[in-house]
């Protein structure tokens, strides 16, 4: 975000909080692995794939979406009790989607999930996991029109090659190739104008092949009220005969150190 707006921002915020608003002020926090841990660390059993802001799922298309199933949570994901989530029913049990919601690391594959990590895998939504592979799908939906930051982490859990992407509304805003040559791919994004119901998808695409692909997740997007409509005519009228009342008191401090 620009420091002009930002510096706009907070002077439409103090007009607003003169006149007896603060809706310019509010800003919004979503950290997607503390509230998928909490949500699961509360919860068992079946349940609706959908926590705060953000729902899981996958998709054949990118930019698509298909919400798991409540018969699909899982409490033992890969036979690791603390990796809790959801997951395809076959044989592979991907695509799927969990979390480590313990507070220590897990081993998985001979690679380590640490704490509160987002574990992503892609696969076929079918019985034969190989057939038509399906991306894995972390989507956020902003219940908040604003200006936002999507930051995080990528990092591969294992040796095979997948696409990692950040989408707004199904078009890329960053992607990554993670293999055992780059183990790791951070992102940064900024200034991304989300609307009421636009979404942020976090993507897992097989890169063609869908063995060896699981991938660690951190992701945190902030986001802050936009610049709001110009104040009403009665706050700006105070705010100018404020600034004449300024002005005067000024010019006299002036003609005093004169005399």
């Amino acid at each position: 975000m620009s420091i002009v707006k930002i510096l706009s921002g907070l002077v439409a915020c103090l007009v607003l909080s003169l006149a007896g608003s603060n809706s310019a002020c509010a800003n919004w926090i979503y950290n997607a692995n503390s509230e998928f841990t909490n949500f699961e660390s509360l919860n068992s059993g079946n349940q609706t794939p959908a926590f705060s802001n953000f729902t899981i799922g996958y998709s054949l298309t990118l930019g698509g979406f298909t919400a798991f199933a409540e018969t699909e949570h899982t409490d033992n994901w890969m036979g690791q009790s603390d990796l809790q989530g959801w997951s395809f029913v076959n044989f592979a049990s991907v695509p799927a989607i969990v979390v480590n919601t313990s507070n220590q690391s897990v081993q998985l594959n001979q690679e380590t999930v640490d704490p509160s990590q987002i574990v992503m895998h892609p696969g076929g939504a079918s019985s034969n996991p190989y057939a038509d592979p399906s991306n894995a799908v972390l989507r956020f939906t902003a219940t908040n029109a604003g200006i936002y930051s999507v930051t995080g982490e990528w990092e591969a859990l294992d040796d095979g090659s997948r696409i990692s992407y950040v989408l707004k509304n199904g078009v890329t805003l960053d992607s990554s190739t993670l293999d055992s040559m780059t183990l790791s791919s951070t992102f940064d994004l900024s200034n991304i104008s989300l609307a009421n119901g636009d979404t942020i998808d976090f993507v897992v695409n097989a890169d063609g092949f869908i063995g060896d692909d699981t991938t660690g997740l951190r992701a945190v997007i902030i986001g802050v009220a936009d610049i709001p409509a110009v104040p009403e005519p009665a706050t700006l009228t105070l705010f100018g005969l404020g600034g004449i009342g300024l002005a005067r008191i000024a010019k006299r401090r002036r003609a005093r150190k004169v005399a």
